[in-house]
C-alpha cells in the first residue's frame, strides 16, 4: 500500500535555507521559502535588481499628492508628507508645480 500523497516527501523538503545563496536567504526572510521557490522557478537565470523604494514609488506618491490636492484643496500638506514619507518641502514643490501647470494650460489657446 502506498503512503497518502500529503505524507510523501519531496526533494523540496530537503532545501535548507542556510545552504542557499545569500540573496536567496534574504528573500526567504522577507517573503518565505515557498514564495522564494516560486520566484526561482518563474524567473530562472534572471538577474534581478531592485531600485530603492524611494525612487521606485516616487511617481505614484507625487500623483497621489496631486490627485488628493485636486479633490480636496484644503488637505494638510504635513499630513501628506507623513503619509507618503516625503518631506513637507517636496509636497509643497509637487503642489506648486501642479498648480503652475494648470495655470499654463488655462492660458493656452
Amino acid at each position: 500500500m502506498t503512503a497518502p500523497q500529503e505524507n510523501k516527501a519531496s526533494w523540496l523538503d530537503y532545501i535548507h535555507i542556510e545552504q542557499l545563496p545569500e540573496d536567496y536567504q534574504l528573500l526567504v526572510r522577507i517573503i518565505g521559502l515557498d514564495l522564494t521557490i516560486k520566484v526561482a522557478f518563474q524567473l530562472p537565470k534572471v538577474h534581478l535588481y531592485f531600485k530603492s523604494p524611494e525612487k521606485l514609488f516616487l511617481p505614484a506618491k507625487e500623483k497621489y499628492i496631486r490627485d488628493t490636492i485636486a479633490k480636496y484643496p484644503g488637505t494638510d500638506r504635513r499630513r501628506l508628507a507623513l503619509e507618503t514619507g516625503l518631506s513637507e518641502r517636496h509636497v509643497y514643490t509637487v503642489v506648486s508645480e501642479s498648480q503652475e501647470r494648470e495655470k499654463q494650460q488655462g492660458f493656452e489657446f
